[in-house]
């Protein structure tokens, strides 16, 4: 396990189990899904290939900044989340803004990229503000 993944905030949200089968009128990619037809989405999930998940209110006004050799970050007071990966982020990172993302995912592959999406996520890591 690394350093970084020892550092993480362990303390993961409440909420449904992951489930790919609820898409009806939802659209998105492997790695993320979008509420386009939900007028509120209370929150954001973000799901990493260990099986734990991470629940972010939209209420904390989570702000998000890029950088294109570190990855995606999303910022609220208590945490920071660190997306890694490649292609379209500023696409996610519009969504993200706009309330409409309902979950994120790492790639069951990190290293691997098949390269069927316009964005690849190999990493979420969350990490508290102390």
């Amino acid at each position: 396990m690394s350093q970084e993944r020892k550092n993480q905030d362990t303390s993961q949200g409440i909420g449904s189990e992951f489930n790919h089968s609820d898409l009806s009128n939802d659209v998105g990619t492997k790695y993320y899904r979008l509420g386009v037809n939900k007028e509120h989405i209370p929150a954001i999930e973000f799901h990493q290939i260990t099986g734990e998940f991470f629940n972010l209110p939209y209420s904390h006004q989570p702000s998000i900044h890029y950088k294109p050799d570190e990855g995606l970050f999303i910022h609220t007071i208590n945490h920071v989340i660190r997306i890694k990966g490649h292609g379209n982020f500023s696409k996610l990172a519009n969504k993200i803004a706009a309330q409409k993302v309902i979950w994120i995912k790492e790639s069951e592959t990190p290293t691997k990229d098949d390269g069927s999406e316009d964005l690849f996520i190999s990493e979420i890591a969350i990490f508290r503000n102390d």
